[in-house]
């Protein structure tokens, strides 16, 4: 099993003759399908001083008081996939392939506390942060292992949750400009279930393709796997924030260290390859991407407050080529590798590549806050994101679209020092419409080469990774309610 930034990789290999073919690839939906959620509403950002702001650049912890933050979020996400790979024909049936869909909802939250004395230069922060959190499944009412929806081969279904424990420190260094340094550790899990083609033929063995053969269910010719595993990661976090009368300007920069994921599963063989059920463990160390950000917050008045800022995933850095494919490690319970005396007819490989291919991913944020009574305040907000994954990359399990979120809330003083508020926001997307997979591109000979081929990562001799050619939609939105506390 593998995750980049929350996208879990699982592959396997499986050697017939001298030829040695990965069985397995999956991805838990690249890093932008997860449902963005921003912790505080529409003005949080990198230059933010309340408790909210520590998810963001950690030098707001020395100016923003002392402060108790906490958030319960809510995210909604559903899929429209349909594959126009072989012209649309699923070769099992002869018929149009029928459209997969997801409908998912995921909770999670943020609580976090800062604390800035009046006599200090010196703040501290703590948070507790559900950063990633999302769920698929394609299953409906089909039932293991003869799942028959196309994008099988990419996803069945998968849920996945990341959460950050962020520890900060910040000094302001004049009597405007603060320092920060942010420390935290990542608690990353993932469940989930992926079917394989051992022999390119989308369920159907090689003597009965085409043949009506009157297999009553040749995808039972798949090879199936299920695993669920965690792992855990640092990250380290430096900011700068300048606070004036009524403005401030912030800026931050976070690195992931690389993410070690271990997982326990079993794999479900088909009778061709031997049958049976193998207990196996995965694991996995992958990269991801450092966050660069860079906001600013005015009151020109004091009834009206606005927010810009924006972010840079640089995926670049890491998983643009070949040097950042994902690599998977996959044994038995004891640590060997896979093969006839587990009652598979050759070995399974121990070492497989997934390529991801990513690029700089850019989000763009913008809040504004009105006052409309003492106590009540009204907000709007909107955010734009690029997509990282190229077209040619696009299947069910390496998916990410461009988003236009918008949306707003409320927030109102219940108390002296407390306020309740809520957001709610819808995300649009794009359709991804997708004709020059890599997946799937059979090259014959060196003098044979498709255009729209890429490497041998995607397309190995055996099994040709299903196509990624169809039409990818998605629906999202998000919600949460919190509760703030000044003391």
């Amino acid at each position: 099993m593998n995750m980049v930034n929350g996208n879990y990789i699982v592959r396997t290999g499986l050697s017939v003759g001298l030829a040695i073919f990965s069985l397995f690839s999956l991805s838990a939906v690249a890093e932008p399908l997860q449902v963005p959620v921003r912790p505080g509403g529409a003005l949080s950002g990198v230059a933010t001083t309340d408790g909210a702001g520590l998810a963001y650049n950690p030098a707001g912890v020395s100016a923003g008081g002392r402060q108790i933050w906490s958030e319960l979020d809510g995210r909604t996400m559903n899929l429209l996939l349909t594959s126009t790979r072989n012209d649309g024909v699923d070769p099992n049936t002869g018929e149009i392939y029928l459209p997969s869909s997801s409908e998912e909802t995921s909770y999670g939250g943020y609580i976090g506390a800062i604390y800035a004395s009046e006599n200090s230069r010196i703040g501290y922060g703590l948070a507790l942060h559900s950063t990633g959190m999302q769920s698929v499944d394609f299953r409906g009412e089909e039932i293991a292992p003869n799942y028959e929806s196309h994008q099988r081969y990419g996803l069945i279904a998968n849920d996945m949750r990341t959460t950050l424990l962020t520890s900060a420190v910040a000094f302001s260094l004049l009597e405007r400009l603060h320092i920060g340094l942010g420390l935290s550790g990542g608690f990353d899990q993932i469940d989930f279930v992926q079917a394989r083609d051992p022999l390119g033929t989308e369920g159907l063995g090689p003597a009965q393709e085409g043949q009506g053969t009157g297999l009553t269910n040749p995808y039972s010719n798949d090879a199936l796997i299920s695993m669920n595993g965690s792992g855990s990661h640092m990250e380290f976090s430096a900011g700068a924030l300048w606070v004036g009368d009524r403005y401030s300007v912030g800026l931050s920069y976070w690195y992931s260290r690389p993410i070690h994921h271990i997982g326990s599963g079993t794999l479900i063989m088909p009778p061709m390859l031997g049958g049976g059920t193998i207990p196996i463990i995965g694991e996995a160390i992958i990269q991801n991407a450092p966050l660069a950000r860079l906001g600013i917050n005015v009151s020109p008045v004091n009834w009206l407050k606005a927010s810009i800022d924006g972010e840079l995933a640089l995926w670049e850095l890491c998983c643009s080529g070949k040097d950042g494919d994902m690599l998977m490690l996959l044994t038995d319970e004891k640590g060997d590798q896979i093969g006839p005396e587990h009652g598979v007819l050759s070995d399974v490989a121990v070492e497989n590549y997934l390529p991801y291919r990513l690029g700089n991913r850019l989000a763009l944020h913008g809040g504004v806050d009105i006052l409309v009574s003492e106590s009540v305040s009204i907000q709007a907000e909107a955010e734009w994101r690029s997509p990282s994954v190229p077209d040619y990359s696009v299947n069910a399990m390496n998916l990410d679209f461009e988003t236009l979120s918008v949306g707003g809330g409320m927030e109102f003083t219940v108390y002296e020092g407390i306020s309740l508020g809520f957001d709610y926001l819808e995300i649009l997307s794009s359709t991804r419409s997708i004709d020059n997979s890599a997946w799937d591109v059979r090259v014959a000979s060196i003098g044979d080469i498709d255009p729209d081929y890429v490497d041998e990562r995607f397309s190995p001799q055996l099994p040709y990774t299903a196509g990624g050619n169809g039409n990818y939609e998605s629906d999202m939105r998000t919600f949460s309610v919190r509760v703030v506390g000044n003391y």
